[in-house]
């Protein structure tokens, strides 16, 4: 597993620092893929957000996925800038070989996935509408 910078901020408020994940798969040899996310609160955010973590297919078919607070007992809207909160995330992985690229999100937890939280700050990444890609698990 190797830890990835990557500075992305959603809506100025909450920063994703870093992520850690295994780049390289057997298929079969993994029963889950586990995904370490570092965030950063930078202000106060206004409301819970839910994060999510997506492995999308060369197609950008998502096959697999995950979504839960990014700290269970911390809901966002208690962050305060200079908290920095740990989270893991569990993942299914791929049955199929090939490249699969991990993109993360956060959006309103009330919204049930509807209204995410925009990326104010891609530090230099391309980025999706809402979710930013933070790298390429590949599967053999």
């Amino acid at each position: 597993a190797q830890m990835t910078t990557i500075g992305a901020q959603f809506g100025h408020v909450i920063q994703l620092t870093a992520v850690t994940f295994p780049t390289q798969l057997t298929v079969g040899s993994s029963a889950v893929i586990s995904v370490t996310l570092v965030w950063d609160a930078i202000g106060t955010p206004a409301t819970d957000y839910t994060a999510f973590v997506h492995l999308l297919a060369a197609d950008q078919n998502r096959v697999s996925g995950f979504d839960q607070a990014p700290a269970t007992r911390f809901p966002t809207r208690h962050w305060r800038a200079g908290d920095r909160i740990v989270s893991q995330f569990t993942l299914t992985p791929p049955v199929a070989t090939g490249e699969f690229a991990l993109w993360v999100g956060l959006y309103e937890a009330a919204s049930g996935g509807t209204l995410l939280l925009p990326i104010t700050e891609s530090a230099g990444r391309m980025t999706g509408d809402g979710r930013v890609p933070v790298g390429v698990i590949t599967v053999n």
